[in-house]
């Protein structure tokens, strides 16, 4: 997550063609405070930045109990299951499931500008909010 986040712009990756715009890709390329923002203003459901030193953002993990043979097909992507944000609680719900799992034993790319399938899944998950979440 922290190589994600300190990436600037939107990641390159192919899973992301048609998510993003090339019109915004070529606004926001080189935008350093891209992602982090993107991921305040989706946990908080605000444009405005928290003041003060005592808010938090939360992330809460659970733990998929899933068949062995999940992973049994390697080349089948399979994506992980959606980010579940609670805006009014600036808390992400995150499902550790066999995907996922996946998607965290990728290598990380020698530079900031590289992206891995996490980096996509992580971003299209904040691009592609829908509402607020009452969840």
């Amino acid at each position: 997550m922290s190589h994600y986040l300190r990436g600037s712009g939107h990641p390159i990756h192919p899973a992301l063609e048609g998510v993003i715009s090339p019109e915004r890709y070529h606004a926001e390329e080189g935008d350093a405070a891209l992602r982090a923002t993107l991921l305040l203003q989706t946990m908080t459901a605000s444009p405005l930045q928290p003041v003060g030193e005592s808010w938090k953002l939360m992330f809460a993990f659970a733990h998929a109990h899933q068949d062995a043979s999940l992973g049994a097909r390697p080349e089948v992507i399979q994506m992980p299951s959606p980010i579940v944000f609670q805006s009014c609680f600036k808390r992400a719900l995150v499902t550790m499931d066999a995907p996922l799992h996946n998607l965290l034993l990728e290598p990380e790319p020698s530079t900031l500008d590289g992206s891995t399938l996490f980096h996509a899944w992580m971003h299209a998950s904040l691009l592609l909010q829908d509402d607020f979440n009452m969840a």
